[in-house]
C-alpha cells in the first residue's frame, strides 16, 4: 500500500469527521427543521461541540512525520494547514450553534444580533478554509488533487448547507420577531384624575403645579413628592412601593443635582455602616417598604441615572481602613467598574515610586462617582449589595490606599483587595433581596401633561422596567442591568372605582 496515499486518505477523512461533529448534524441527509418562534423554547439551549483534536506531539514533530509519510514537504505543510483551519471552522461553527441554542432559549433582539454576528465570523473562517484548500490542491501530487478538490467541496458545501441554511432561517424569524417586539406607541387617552393636581395615566401618574419643579429640583425634593403624594393619596388603599421614580419635566441633570433625591433608612445586614443623610422611617409612615424617591431628569430612565439612583441606598458603605475610596458612597479610586464608579476591573498597575495607574472603564476618563449613566450594568459587587448576587460570586476587588491624583498617574500608601467571602467575614452575610422591585413613576410638571405627552413617557417608563431587553444596544434598562436577575414593576394607586 502507498503509505502516502493512506495518510492523506486518513486526513482528510479526519478533516470532514471533524466538520460533521461540528455541524451536530451527520453527513448524510436530512433537513434543518424552520424555527418557529412558538417552538423556539423547545429547540433546547447551547449545544456542545467538541474541540478541535489536539496535535499528537510538538508542531515539527508531527510536520516531520507527515513529510516523511506523505513524501513532500509543500504539501505535508498543506495537510495541517487545512487541519488547522478545519478546527478553526469548528470552532465558530460552535459558536454559531451556542448563539442560536441561545436565542432558542430566551429569544430576544440582542440575541438576533449575537446569531448574526456569530455568522459573519463562520463566513469568515469558511473563506479560510477555502484558501487552505485551494493552496492544498496546488501542492497536491497529480493522483491527488481530484481528491483533494472533492473534499474540499464537501467540506464546505456541508458547512454552508447546514449552518448558512439554518441561519437564513432564524434570520427571517429574527426579523419576524422585531415586527413583533416592536413596542407600539401607547394610545394617547386622557388621564384620570386621583386628587386635586395629580393625574393618572396608565402606569405613570403626572403631578403639576405651578413652581412644584423648582421645589421637587431642590435639595431634598424627593421628600417634597412623598408628602403630597401621601396627602394626595391618604384616603386611598395604601401602595407597596419600594422606590418612587421622580421625572422633573423639562430640568436637565445639571440643575437638578444629586441632592434631590431622598433615601430611608432600612437596616439590612451585610451592607457596612449607615448613610447619614438617610432619612427615617417616620419620615414615610405611609410606606413601610419605601427605599428612595429618585428625581430625575425628563429622560433619566432611558440615559441615566435612573440605574445609580436605584442602587445608592446599597452602595459604597464598606468601612475599610484605610482602604476607603473616601467618596461618600462611590468607588472612586478602585477597580470595581461599576455604575456607582471606579476603573477597569483589575487595571490597578504600579508604575514606581508609589504610584499607580487605573484605566477607565471606557475610553473617557476615569469615573470615580459613575460610569456613563445608564450605559454600563451593575458590576458584581454592587449586585452582591443589592441583595442580587451570592458572596461567592465576588471576586477581588482593589482599591488604592489614600489614593491623591498626580497628573496621569495616581499617589497611594499601597493596594488592597477584598472579595465576596472577605465581606461576609468583616461585615456578616448580605441576605437575598427580592427580585421584583415595585415603583411609582410620577411625571412633575409646571402644568398638567397632555395625553399624548404623558403617552411618550408611558413608553419610557416600558422599555426602562421591561423584563427583557430594551432593544438599544447602547444602554441597559434595570433587568439587563442586573443580568435578568430582577426587574422592576410599575404599581399605581387604585383610582375611584377600583
Amino acid at each position: 500500500m502507498d503509505t502516502s496515499l493512506s495518510l492523506t486518505r486518513h486526513l482528510r477523512r479526519w478533516i470532514l469527521i471533524g466538520i460533521c461533529s461540528a455541524a451536530v448534524v451527520g453527513c448524510g441527509g436530512g433537513q434543518v427543521p424552520t424555527p418557529q418562534p412558538q417552538q423556539a423554547a423547545s429547540l433546547g439551549g447551547p449545544l456542545e461541540v467538541p474541540s478541535a483534536p489536539e496535535a499528537p506531539g510538538d508542531a515539527a514533530d508531527e510536520l516531520g512525520l507527515v513529510a516523511e509519510l506523505a513524501g513532500e514537504e509543500g504539501y505535508a505543510m498543506g495537510l495541517r494547514v487545512v487541519a488547522r483551519e478545519t478546527g478553526q471552522v469548528k470552532g465558530s461553527l460552535g459558536a454559531w450553534y451556542g448563539a442560536r441554542g441561545a436565542l432558542a432559549e430566551r429569544p430576544g433582539l440582542d440575541r438576533c444580533r449575537a446569531l448574526a454576528a456569530r455568522s459573519a465570523a463562520l463566513d469568515e473562517r469558511l473563506e479560510g478554509l477555502s484558501a487552505a484548500y485551494e493552496r492544498l490542491a496546488q501542492l497536491a501530487p497529480d493522483r491527488e488533487r481530484r481528491s483533494v478538490a472533492e473534499s474540499h467541496r464537501r467540506a464546505v458545501a456541508l458547512v454552508a448547507a447546514r449552518a448558512r441554511g439554518d441561519g437564513s432561517q432564524w434570520a427571517r424569524w429574527c426579523a419576524a420577531l422585531q415586527e413583533t417586539q416592536a413596542v407600539p406607541r401607547p394610545r394617547a387617552e386622557p388621564p384620570a384624575r386621583l386628587c386635586e393636581g395629580l393625574t393618572l395615566s396608565g402606569d405613570v401618574m403626572n403631578l403639576h403645579g405651578p413652581g412644584l419643579t423648582r421645589r421637587i429640583s431642590a435639595p431634598g425634593g424627593g421628600l417634597n413628592v412623598a408628602r403630597i403624594l401621601s396627602r394626595c393619596l391618604r384616603d386611598r388603599r395604601p401602595t407597596q412601593w419600594m422606590y418612587v421614580l421622580a421625572l422633573v419635566s423639562g430640568a436637565p441633570l445639571d440643575d437638578l443635582g444629586e441632592q434631590a433625591s431622598v433615601y430611608v433608612h432600612r437596616p439590612i445586614d451585610g451592607l457596612g455602616g449607615r448613610r447619614e443623610a438617610d432619612l427615617p422611617a417616620s419620615a414615610v409612615p405611609r410606606w413601610p417598604a419605601l427605599m428612595g424617591v429618585v428625581v430625575l431628569p425628563e429622560d433619566g430612565l432611558q440615559h441615566g441615572p435612573a440605574l445609580q439612583g436605584l442602587l445608592k441606598p446599597y452602595g459604597n458603605r464598606l468601612t475599610l481602613p484605610g482602604c476607603s475610596p473616601q467618596l461618600g458612597d462611590r468607588w472612586g479610586y478602585a477597580d470595581v467598574g461599576g455604575q456607582l464608579g471606579g476603573g477597569h476591573p483589575s487595571s490597578i498597575t504600579a508604575v514606581g515610586d508609589g504610584r499607580y495607574r487605573v484605566a477607565p472603564l471606557g475610553a473617557g476618563p476615569l469615573g470615580l462617582a459613575g460610569n456613563g449613566g445608564n450605559g454600563v450594568p451593575y458590576a458584581p459587587i454592587e449586585l452582591y449589595l443589592m441583595g442580587l448576587l451570592p458572596a461567592r460570586e465576588v471576586g477581588p476587588v482593589q482599591m488604592l490606599k489614600g489614593a491623591r491624583p498626580e497628573g496621569e498617574v495616581v499617589a497611594a500608601e499601597g493596594v488592597c483587595a477584598v472579595d465576596g467571602r472577605g465581606l461576609v467575614k468583616r461585615f456578616g452575610a448580605r441576605p437575598p433581596g427580592p427580585t421584583t422591585w415595585p415603583v411609582g413613576v410620577v411625571i412633575v410638571s409646571e402644568a398638567p401633561l397632555s395625553g399624548e405627552a404623558l403617552a411618550e413617557h408611558r413608553q419610557r417608563v416600558d422599555a426602562f422596567t421591561r423584563a427583557g431587553q430594551d432593544d438599544d444596544p447602547r444602554l441597559y434598562n434595570f433587568f439587563e442591568a442586573t443580568g435578568g436577575r430582577a426587574r422592576l414593576l410599575p404599581v399605581t394607586p387604585e383610582i375611584d372605582g377600583d
